[in-house]
């Protein structure tokens, strides 16, 4: 059975949005938060450029996308203004909700490293990680059947903790998908490890998606 970890919306500080509120109203500004008038506070977002069908930009640059959808939902319940800082990946992210020029990050994984310094809300929803390989690759299906190869993950994703956790396997740690996939095609490593609905958005994008196949059931699910 995979491991289940819960996909979430995590707050740099509180736990839940109204002691997000609580703590606003209470401390003033912090955490690029701020408020020029008493009924409304200006929050930074922290979001990925690419990581549908999750977060993407539109035409007009503009995050959009099912984790902006809620976030908006949030903020119009509650009396946010909030302001995205897109960063060009999940390093950036971290580094902007660690330097404190964001005040949180919508939809992301739970996980042990992450609860560290992070604090989260009720889940969203949960998805898969799965393993993928070429199409006309066999004899993977599992996380044991990865040992000896080299496998891709990519930077910031829980992946990249799990695969470590097995020194049998030769991990590369790439800092986009998209770098994961064509490296994949391209027979330089032997697998990917990456969230599914993600993976395969990107695959289909790029016109790539008959060129490979998910092996096996999922290995974790967040």
């Amino acid at each position: 059975m995979p491991v289940k970890h819960k996909w979430t919306f995590p707050w740099s500080c509180g736990t839940g949005f109204f002691l997000f509120i609580l703590l606003v109203n209470t401390f003033g500004s912090a955490l690029a938060l701020d408020s020029p008038r008493p009924d409304v506070l200006e929050v930074t977002v922290a979001v990925p450029r690419e990581f549908p069908p999750y977060f993407r930009l539109d035409d007009h640059g503009r995050p959009e996308g099912f984790a902006i959808d809620i976030m908006e939902h949030i903020a119009a319940m509650s009396g946010l203004r909030v302001s995205y800082l897109v960063e060009d990946s999940w390093s950036g992210v971290e580094n902007a909700v660690r330097s404190g020029r964001a005040a949180l990050v919508p939809n992301i994984g739970i996980s042990e490293a992450r609860q560290e310094w992070l604090q989260f809300t009720a889940p969203v929803e949960t998805f898969p990680v799965n393993i993928f390989i070429r199409q006309h690759t066999n004899g993977i299906r599992e996380l044991n059947d990865l040992a000896g190869r080299k496998v891709a993950a990519v930077m910031f994703n829980v992946a990249v903790d799990l695969l470590r956790e097995h020194q049998q396997i030769d991990l590369k740690v790439f800092n986009d998908p998209r770098e994961a996939l064509l490296e994949l095609l391209a027979g330089h490593v032997d697998a990917v490890v990456y969230p599914r609905p993600v993976f395969l958005k990107l695959a289909h994008e790029a016109g790539l998606e008959h060129r490979l196949k998910v092996a096996g059931k999922p290995l974790i699910e967040i």
